[in-house]
């Protein structure tokens, strides 16, 4: 029993609406987190896939979940999807009600891949990058998928193993001449 709203000789009414609580059940052994997943990142999300929740004040030490039910519809008013993950709790280390993060593991459906926020040119054209293909550059559209601040995951126009242009200027253009450059060495 995690609360008590009512003492001996209250009037306790039966109004389902209206009524008074007289306590809160609390099973500890399987907690249930209710987040509510933005709609940019709700497709994928699905009863069954993983979840890793962190837990601020245990540093170092990930409980693993799963998302057992989510609601059949985004909110109209938030564009978010109300998701429920269930967490063992078998040796009592979580608290109901504690803070804790969620990382939902959610597979990807089309393939994709991090470049450089750098790399990424964006104009009337829309985004692309300039890719390195025996020293000659070739503009390439993508698609963003996440932008993660420093680094962009997208979904095409690059594939493993090209090498992008870092910070390309804004004269260098589809088809000119480019020489590799590797990258300077710190000192010891």
């Amino acid at each position: 029993m995690s609360r008590r709203n009512v003492d001996v000789g209250s009037l306790v009414q039966a109004d389902a609406t209206s009524g008074t609580f007289m306590f809160t059940l609390v099973q500890s052994d399987v907690l249930r987190i209710r987040l509510y997943v933005p709609q940019d990142s709700a497709i994928g999300v699905k009863p069954g896939v993983d979840a890793v929740v962190r837990v601020p004040e245990i540093p170092d030490h990930n409980f693993p979940g799963k998302v057992a039910r989510i609601a059949s519809a985004l909110d109209p008013a938030t564009r978010t999807l109300q998701t429920e993950i269930d967490v063992p709790n078998a040796d009592g280390e979580l608290s109901p009600g504690i803070y804790c993060t969620v990382e939902l593991k959610v597979p990807r459906r089309t393939q994709s891949l991090i470049v450089p926020a750098g790399a990424i040119v964006f104009d009337r054209d829309g985004l692309h990058v300039l890719v390195v293909e025996d020293g000659v550059a070739h503009n390439r559209k993508v698609t963003e998928v996440r932008d993660l601040g420093t680094e962009v995951e997208v979904s095409d126009g690059v594939k493993q193993g090209d090498q992008v242009i870092l910070t390309p200027p804004v004269d260098l253009e589809d088809g000119a001449r480019v020489q590799l450059r590797t990258a300077a060495k710190a000192a010891p």
